[in-house]
């Protein structure tokens, strides 16, 4: 595979007119390397990338690199990092097969680009980055024999552990991006010059790896649960299973594959680096597992996901992005049925298919924010969503979907003039849907196109009358969901399902600037309450018990004893032998 990608790199670099993805060349050079290939390669293609950096210091952007050659565009900031990762390793482990002229040209590149990545502000929640700012500042430090800016990588990687000890993981739970922080945190575990660092790389390895563990799906083989960030909201099946294939966690080989990324995988397993432990592993095959965790400090971020052998569903609150899952279902044990998920939308299309520019010109998919307020309990989940539809041009398409896969068993049963509930079943996983608190006018219905049904997934949805919501004051749109899980062999155990969703008593009020919802599920007391003024949650309930909160937990198990001690190294340790000078 890295042979291929390899080639792949280098015909777009012999094409009339190349325009290559620029960290995909700096890799290339360092799997050439990896690969025993000709050193001078691997140079070419290092120098062929940074030969596109601006070196001009009295530029704003002294340092930078371009995302993509030719694609003027494209100013994704995030490309200095992921350039400047495989020049530690590069260096550090394969100094002595570079040649004395190479490491001459490369003098000011390296040294420009620690200035780029020092001067690029990252937000400490913005976890990928973040860790591969702090891996880049302590690794390419080490190789260019600065001792001070190593240090202040490890400073930084001190205030990631110290904020997340408090606050849990920002970019939790991504089934792509946790593959990008355990690539930086296995070249810091295996290049950290100093054995206290390396300890604290294995720790967080640790940490990251009790998180992706208790969140796996056996059943489909998935990191299940809220995703802060997903690029495929209906299969799941993203570049973390490649990990997820290393410890034997899935029954078949991940369909995903990470491209010349996977590099660092291959770099970790060559050098018989980082695996995580037996304990750790062991997680992934508890039976039945409730996993509670947060991603800000504030009230209100709390992420609850519960997985049993025939499914796993999980909820948080407010917004992370427009390609979040916030609430997100995995039903039976087939890996090609699609997810369950729910999509705000005005495109009639919420598979992740549509893609929409962000600031930096990269184009990624999209859904309208959620703005949830949930409480869950194992299979019961009760949500209010605030939908804010004040910039959407078009409304004649919008409606909050639950896209749900076509292979499952369904049944439709209506329970108003507006409303039904909408029974699944996929193996003996079972689910029911239910919309409530809808506004004037709003209907609820079950939907194929064909750009679903080529994607195997269909929609349960709330389709809302465009007048009716341009006349409201403020543009925002409030919509109750319940959704309840369960174990169902047979199509009577699911009737038995849709018919408990169905007598919920459920109760929604707007009093005294509040929203508040209190659902009894056949003695099961659920309550959620937010501010109607700025969707603020102000009370989550279980039974009349406030919601728990942990940063990291299963089955009520602390797993921030993983993390480790933050602080600065102290003594011991030498740079490498094969430093860029």
């Amino acid at each position: 595979m890295m042979r291929s990608g390899v080639s792949r790199v280098n015909e777009i670099l012999r094409s009339a007119d190349p325009a290559p993805t620029t960290r995909d060349v700096v890799n290339a050079g360092l799997a050439t390397l990896v690969m025993d290939g000709d050193p001078r390669e691997a140079e070419r293609l290092v120098l062929w990338a940074f030969n596109h950096q601006i070196l001009d210091s009295a530029s704003p952007d002294f340092g930078t690199i371009p995302w993509r050659v030719g694609h003027p565009e494209i100013r994704d900031s995030n490309a200095i990092e992921f350039c400047t990762q495989p020049l530690g390793p590069l260096f550090l482990e394969y100094g002595g097969r570079l040649s004395g002229e190479f490491r001459r040209r490369m003098k000011p590149h390296l040294d420009a680009a620690l200035i780029a990545v020092r001067r690029h502000h990252v937000p400490i929640t913005y976890t990928n980055i973040f860790l591969m700012k702090a891996t880049n500042l302590l690794l390419a430090g080490q190789a260019a024999g600065n001792a001070k800016t190593a240090a202040e990588g490890e400073l930084l990687l001190d205030q990631w552990i110290d904020y997340t000890r408090r606050a849990g993981i920002g970019e939790f739970d991504s089934p792509n991006y946790y593959t990008v922080d355990l690539n930086s945190l296995a070249m810091g575990y295996l290049y950290a010059a100093q054995e206290r660092t390396r300890e604290k790389y294995r720790k967080l390895l640790d940490f990251f790896w009790a998180d992706i563990t208790a969140n796996f799906y056996p059943g489909r083989g998935t990191l299940s649960g809220p995703q802060s960030r997903s690029y495929q909201f209906l299969s799941g099946h993203e570049s973390i299973e490649l990990y997820l294939d290393m410890e034997g966690l899935r029954r078949s080989l991940a369909p995903e594959r990470a491209g010349i990324g996977r590099i660092y995988l291959l770099i970790n397993e060559r050098k018989g680096g980082y695996r995580p432990p037996h304990e750790i592993l062991a997680l992934a095959t508890l039976p039945e597992k409730v996993v509670r965790s947060r991603w800000r400090e504030e009230a209100g971020y709390e992420r609850y996901n519960y997985i049993t052998p025939e499914f796993a569903i999980g909820s948080t609150n407010y917004h992370y992005t427009g390609h979040d899952k916030l609430i997100d279902v995995e039903l039976g044990r087939r890996e090609d049925v699609p997810a369950v998920f729910v999509a705000p939308d005005t495109t009639g299309r919420p598979y992740g298919r549509v893609r929409v520019a962000g600031p930096s010109g990269q184009t990624k998919p999209h859904h309208l924010p959620l703005n949830a307020a949930s409480i869950q309990k194992k299979g019961a989940l009760l949500a209010l969503l605030d939908l804010d539809v004040s910039k959407e041009k078009d409304l004649s398409l919008f409606g909050t979907n639950v896209v749900y896969p076509l292979a499952a068993q369904r049944i439709l049963r209506k329970i108003s003039a507006s409303g039904s509930i909408l029974g699944l079943r996929v193996d003996g996983g079972g689910l029911a849907v239910r919309f409530f608190h809808l506004p004037e006018g709003a209907s609820v219905a079950l939907k194929t196109d064909p750009a679903g049904k080529a994607e195997g997934a269909g929609r349960f949805l709330v389709q809302y009358p465009a007048a009716a919501i341009r006349r409201l004051d403020t543009r925002r749109v409030r919509t109750g969901l319940l959704i309840v899980a369960e174990h169902c062999q047979n199509k009577a155990a699911l009737e038995r399902l849709v018919a408990k969703a169905g007598r919920a008593a459920i109760e929604s009020e707007e009093r005294d600037g509040l929203w508040t919802v209190a659902c009894d599920i056949d003695g099961l007391k659920l309550l959620v309450s937010r501010r109607l003024a700025d969707g603020k949650i102000v009370d989550r309930r279980v039974n009349g018990q406030p919601a728990a909160s942990d940063v990291l937990s299963v089955n009520g198990k602390d797993l921030t004893v993983y993390l480790p001690v933050s602080g600065a190294s102290a003594g011991g340790g030498t740079l490498t032998s094969w430093s860029l000078y």
